[in-house]
């Protein structure tokens, strides 16, 4: 007969024994040998094991539930080192409009439109093997040939000897955003007044045609983002404000 019995000893600290019975002789003689071994590290150490694997457990449970959530409102794909694809979820081939298998194999490269510059392909390219991050905004081409605009995250993915073995690319839809944005920056351009609109800070968010013709020698220089006082500066320096006093 074997058991296992927990004991507390005088200075509170809990114990477990490993208690076995054994009977020698007949019944009638009631002689027994009692072997008791410490089985605390042993029985400790299974503890341990089991609330690790219930921790494990729960992990891999919350694990799964990001990964059906993230799969479900991101684009997610997975290329080799080569560029190439090696797995897509079912919202990244829904809006490239291949199937995986089509896009299994096929480089990332082929779904850019052919506006994009070639050296953005390159920056990609070298933020990625510098070990990198790479975020921006992709213009591509879906398989029925229509243009779609992708918000992107290109994350490196090392292996155990912590080299570079694959890109999780991670991107939202921002296809609806951006054609507003070029219909509003249309109609803008199509106001026949010089039109120009400057953010909190001064700095040009937005302006047509007409404005840029209207000031023909700042207009190299007129580009979202650049603030007032530096296309004054431009204008100035090339003899735009021919009327304009001396400056600083």
């Amino acid at each position: 007969n074997k058991r296992v019995l927990g004991i507390s000893g005088p200075d509170g600290e809990r114990r477990w024994l490993s208690v076995t019975t054994l009977t020698i002789g007949n019944a009638a003689t009631h002689h027994f040998v009692v072997s008791i071994d410490d089985v605390t590290a042993i029985c400790t150490a299974d503890a341990e094991h089991e609330t690790a694997l219930r921790d494990a457990e729960q992990a891999l449970e919350q694990a799964r539930a990001y990964q059906n959530a993230l799969n479900s409102a991101a684009l997610i794909a997975v290329i080799d080192r080569h560029g190439r694809f090696v797995d897509a979820n079912a919202p990244f081939c829904q809006l490239s409009g291949f199937e995986r298998e089509e896009l299994v194999g096929r480089h990332y490269l082929s779904l850019q439109a052919e506006e994009t510059p070639r050296t953005l392909a390159w920056s990609i390219l070298r933020t990625l093997r510098r070990g990198l991050v790479w975020r921006g905004q992709l213009c591509e081409v879906s398989k029925v040939g229509q243009q779609y605009w992708a918000d992107t995250s290109i994350v490196p993915l090392r292996n155990r000897s912590g080299r570079i073995a694959q890109f999780l690319i991670v991107r939202t839809d921002i296809t609806a955003g951006r054609r507003a944005e070029m219909l509003l920056a249309e109609a803008i351009d199509a106001v026949p007044d010089g039109f120009v609109i400057f953010d909190d800070q001064d700095k040009l968010a937005v302006c047509n045609s007409a404005y840029r013709n209207g000031y023909p020698e700042t207009a190299p220089i007129v580009t979202p983002g650049v603030s007032f006082e530096e296309i004054l500066r431009y204008g100035l320096a090339h003899g735009q404000y021919p009327n304009a006093g001396p400056s600083e």
